[in-house]
């Protein structure tokens, strides 16, 4: 840190380790500059409710009632979210799981109606 005397303005100064540190007027503080930030990823909505809806998904992939809503609310949820976090960011591999479970969850309910529909079509009108 420089040396800038007792008489030297409140403020940010180099501390010679590619950092800057804080001058209150009297002491030198403890805070650093450029301040550690939170990951962006971890405040991003959607990343939770997004995974979660994707498990349900998977869970109740035989009921499609409730598997397509939970599914599909999942994958907007968790599309926004994934589109909102760059990638390395904490809390992106939350999304992009929920992502690939509503997605999954999604494609094996149509798959099973639409296995099923030659067996109802037989009973209804054979």
């Amino acid at each position: 840190m420089t040396d800038n005397g007792p008489n030297a303005p409140a403020g940010w100064y180099d501390n010679g380790a590619a950092s800057r540190q804080w001058w209150d007027g009297s002491q030198w503080l403890v805070a650093q500059w450029p301040p550690e930030q939170a990951s962006p990823g971890l405040s991003v909505p959607g990343r939770m409710p997004g995974f979660v809806l994707g498990v349900l998904s998977i869970f109740f992939v035989t009921i499609p009632f409730l598997c397509l809503p939970l599914g599909i609310v999942g994958w907007v949820q968790s599309s926004k979210a994934v589109r909102r976090i760059p990638v390395g960011s904490a809390g992106r591999g939350l999304a992009v799981a929920g992502l690939v479970l509503s997605i999954i969850g999604v494609s094996l309910t149509t798959l099973f109606m639409l296995l099923a529909i030659p067996g109802a079509w037989q009973r209804n009108f054979g």
